[in-house]
């Protein structure tokens, strides 16, 4: 009986996918060629729009065999692509308290519990969630909002606010402080300042807020008390991958220097610190001549200007994310150093040109920032549920190249390449 069922429920995707697709070529041909932009994204859309239709139909057929034990499908489909891309933790990984990782594999609802959530609340409205990241990523950010709505929409929830406290402990207080006047169920958020944000997110624990953290956690704050659960990047593989590719884009000798994020903010601290260990581990030929902080993006830039007139010499730089890295290109070409290559994680268009342009950016080390919101709503639906969550699990990350760039982006983004990156790998 099981196996017929599931040919049926296979017969009914694959019937609504080839629907979809069929009408969106139609639509196509009929376009005209001023619309082309327009009819590029219109597929993507109605794919969008009918793709949780069939889940749903899997799911309730799914729930009538089983009693709605078994793992909601369309979980298990989404994550589908990322399968190459986890190998066994380490011990040596760990998180912001020493928490051993799990796999994000482990985050997983039942179709009886979806269905649960999607009830809503005892007064029949649906569950409410809120968000207040570090700082806005421009399209990494956009790439886990679209996450955020697109589970949302699958459980039900109400997406009440979405912002950031880019990066101020101090506006994150009054952040969470106007969060909480519109009585969220769930929230989501990066604690910049593990001090502070422990005063910041109390009105939220006191009022029994399913609270899910990005990397970092409040100080004192107690996993399946005050907060349900930890959810981020592969942080390990993060700070391994690109100390080493560091040390393989300078030749593995030379002199470099590490401009990173100069704020207590534990995830950024903790891959920085690894990538320069892993660095010194490897290519013992390799010296960090320069090891400093900045506090606000645009500082990276007089950072790495500093070091070049200080150490002439200097051919490589890892920098914390992508967007300090584009800091750091532009001091390299203000000195007239196009041979200095640099070393970052995170991706976005700019840095994308930079690295397939022959710019400074050499090595670009990606994680999934759609599967992070996705990670980030699940863990928020097991506060909903009472049900005991993994206290920190990770998402997978992996290098990006010229070779594969447009397979890695729709992966993490869940969009199409941008056309002026595309035009680069043509």
């Amino acid at each position: 009986m099981k196996k017929l069922l599931m040919v049926l429920l296979v017969s009914i995707m694959s019937i609504s996918m080839v629907a979809v697709f069929s009408l969106a070529g139609c639509k196509k041909e009929e376009a005209s060629a001023e619309e082309e932009v327009t009819v590029k994204e219109a597929p993507a859309e109605e794919v969008e729009e009918e793709a949780p239709a069939a889940a749903e139909e899997v799911t309730e057929a799914v729930e009538e065999e089983t009693g709605g034990d078994e793992i909601d499908p369309w979980i298990l489909e989404i994550r589908e692509g990322l399968k190459g891309l986890r190998y066994e933790i380490p011990p040596e990984s760990q998180g912001p308290d020493g928490q051993t990782p799990t796999w994000d594999t482990e985050l997983v609802l039942t179709v009886a519990e979806v269905e649960k959530i999607r009830e809503g609340r005892e007064d029949g409205t649906p569950f409410r969630l809120a968000t207040n990241l570090d700082g806005d990523h421009g399209s990494w950010t956009v790439a886990c909002e679209k996450a955020f709505k697109d589970a949302c929409d699958y459980l039900n929830i109400e997406i009440v606010a979405l912002g950031s406290a880019e990066y101020d402990p101090t506006k994150q207080m009054s952040d969470i402080e106007t969060l909480m006047a519109l009585d969220p169920d769930i929230i989501i958020a990066a604690p910049v300042d593990k001090i502070t944000a422990a005063e910041a997110f109390k009105p939220a624990v006191d009022a029994g807020v399913s609270l899910v953290f990005w990397s970092n956690t409040p100080e004192g704050y107690v996993h399946g008390e005050d907060y349900v659960g930890i959810s981020a990047a592969d942080i390990y593989g993060e700070g391994l991958v690109s100390g080493k590719a560091l040390g393989e884009i300078v030749g593995g000798s030379g002199q470099v220097g590490f401009a990173v994020f100069g704020v207590d903010f534990w995830i950024c601290n903790y891959v920085d610190q690894l990538a320069r260990d892993t660095l010194e581990e490897n290519y013992p030929d390799i010296e960090v001549v320069a090891y400093e902080g900045w506090t606000a993006i645009p500082e990276a830039e007089g950072v790495a200007a500093a070091m070049i007139q200080k150490y002439p010499d200097i051919k490589g730089f890892y920098v914390s994310w992508m967007d300090p890295a584009q800091n750091v290109a532009a001091a390299c070409l203000d000195a007239g150093r196009d041979d200095i290559k640099i070393s970052t994680l995170g991706v976005n268009a700019p840095a994308l040109i930079n690295m397939l342009s022959g710019g400074n950016i050499a090595a670009i080390l990606s994680d999934m920032p759609y599967y992070m919101g996705l990670d980030h709503v699940l863990v928020g639906a097991y506060g909903l549920l009472d049900k005991p969550c993994p206290e920190f699990t990770i998402c997978p990350v992996t290098s990006i190249t010229k070779d594969n760039v447009e397979e890695i982006w729709g992966l993490a983004f869940k969009t199409e390449l941008p056309e002026e990156v595309a035009e680069l790998i043509e």
